[in-house]
């Protein structure tokens, strides 16, 4: 392969952070895609953070932590944390418990465990619905950040700042300047001044070579967006690999007729050869095939491929009696870290479905808002999409999957709703409640799972970082969310 030539001179204050796709504008607790975590994790932070494997409150958001206020006579506990007298949003505005309480009411596993208010002395209350509720992990998860709208864009508490915003499919779309207001804390302040976020259509065939060419070129600096199996090409750069903590699957629309039925959703998952997923998008498919939902970095114990195949599916199906001539299957508006190539999947499932007599309309939404909407309105039979774990906790990952608390609901914010098939199950609830508390339950949460099957595990994300030789200390986030405040660029 012949190496490009650098046809860009570098800036010293801007990093160029190379899209996949347009940008479609950010709402905080709204971001799914990968841009928009990205952007996300630069502007906005959280009043509870991990640190070590332990969840423990920003002092420089609390002056005291979560305390017990009250337990009511229903038996109910009330919260409450105290904010700090000079917290400030990056437009020089003080953060009140109003914005707090305001920004946390978007996130849905937090709303349906607790009513959150403001209260005086610059207090948050949390108004428990459940007696036995762990507030800190919520208020610790990714999407429980802490920002409101701005005179002209969403304006959060993080190193960053949004400036300058474009909604479009291709150039520069968005900028970031250093947040005059963030308080460091025990980090230092960001040495680049300024990111610059450029998106890049995918090529005719529906491949990045746009964006490739871009950094190879030396037109941006850092991208995760390229899949493996293009990055490695690349030369002239560094790449980072790192085992994904994600997994692609194939969701059930359980609510569908014919699909609320386990025994159907089985016989159906046994059609699925993992191997041929895999396939797809990588060279080496056995060390990508999913064997169960936990992807290997959270999984406690090495699992086996399930049985499958089309002699078993035909004869669970045969056992069952009538099945539908078609369904409808939803796919990914793009390429994914767990699904370099959404087609290619959604093709291969179509054709292993298809010799048991049973066809699939395959439907790519547009964009993460048309995938999204699609999800609400819960028109589908079969979701194809995936899901990169948001902490090190096996128990959250598959609590996002599978909690009825996880469902997405008309009308409503998406925001940690990613139990995309709407599967609802007062056992599986009790069982994921009880692992929570105690880790050793786990394998009774994977157990009902398997009898269940709500959805297809398929194949293990990975998490790929490329950038120039000008960016200096980037180390892989576990989460694969990479934060461009610890970087310095020659």
């Amino acid at each position: 392969m012949t190496r490009k030539t650098k046809t860009h001179e570098p800036d010293s204050s801007t990093l160029r952070v190379g899209l996949l796709g347009g940008w479609g504008g950010l709402d905080p607790w709204e971001a799914q895609d990968l841009s928009g975590v990205i952007v996300r994790n630069q502007c906005f932070e959280t009043l509870y953070t991990r640190t070590g494997g332990a969840i423990v409150p920003d002092t420089r958001y609390l002056a005291h932590e979560l305390r017990l206020e009250t337990i009511a006579l229903t038996g109910m506990p009330r919260y409450s944390v105290r904010l700090v007298d000079d917290l400030l949003f990056s437009d020089g505005t003080a953060v009140q418990p109003e914005d707090v309480a305001a920004s946390l009411q978007q996130v849905a596993p937090l709303r349906a465990v607790s009513k959150v208010n403001a209260a005086g002395g610059r207090r948050v209350q949390f108004n428990c619905l459940e007696r036995d509720v762990v507030l800190e992990p919520h208020l610790a998860q990714i999407w429980s950040v802490i920002g409101k709208r701005g005179a002209k864009h969403w304006i959060g508490t993080g190193p960053y700042a949004i400036v300058d915003e474009k909604i479009a499919a291709a150039g520069k779309v968005l900028t970031l300047e250093r947040n005059p207001h963030w308080v460091a804390g025990r980090r230092a302040k960001p040495a680049i001044e300024r990111i610059e976020f450029w998106a890049y259509p995918l090529d005719e065939d529906n491949k990045p070579s746009k964006l490739r060419e871009a950094l190879e070129s030396g037109e941006i600096d850092f991208t995760m967006m390229l899949p493996r199996e293009v990055a490695k090409g690349l030369q002239g750069v560094r790449k980072v690999y790192q085992p994904g903590q994600s997994t692609a699957f194939l969701a059930f629309g359980c609510r569908r007729p014919w699909l609320k039925n386990a025994a159907v959703r089985r016989a159906l998952s046994a059609a699925i050869d993992p191997w041929a997923i895999a396939r797809t998008s990588h060279d080496n498919p056995a060390a990508f095939a999913a064997r169960g939902l936990l992807p290997p970095a959270l999984a406690l114990n090495r699992r086996s491929l399930p049985s499958y195949g089309e002699e078993i599916a035909a004869k669970a199906l045969a056992e069952i009696g009538d099945k539908p001539t078609s369904l409808r299957m939803l796919v990914v508006w793009g390429p994914r870290p767990y699904l370099p190539d959404p087609l290619g999947v959604a093709d291969v499932i179509a054709e292993q479905f298809g010799v048991l007599g049973i066809g699939v309309i395959i439907e790519q939404a547009e964009s993460p808002e048309a995938f999204f909407e699609a999800v609400r309105r819960g028109g589908h039979d079969l979701i194809l999409s995936g899901y990169i774990a948001e902490t090190p906790d096996p128990v959250d990952f598959l609590a996002a999957l599978l909690s009825s608390k996880r469902i997405p609901k008309a009308g409503t914010p998406m925001a940690s709703t990613t139990n995309l098939g709407g599967y609802a199950d007062p056992e599986m609830d009790r069982r994921l409640a009880v692992a929570q508390r105690e880790l050793g339950e786990l394998g009774a949460v994977v157990e009902l799972f398997e009898e269940e099957w709500p959805l297809v595990p398929l194949m293990y994300g990975a998490s790929v970082a490329v950038h120039s030789w000008r960016v200096r200390d980037f180390e892989m986030d576990p989460r694969g969310i990479p934060s461009f405040a610890e970087l310095r660029l020659d």
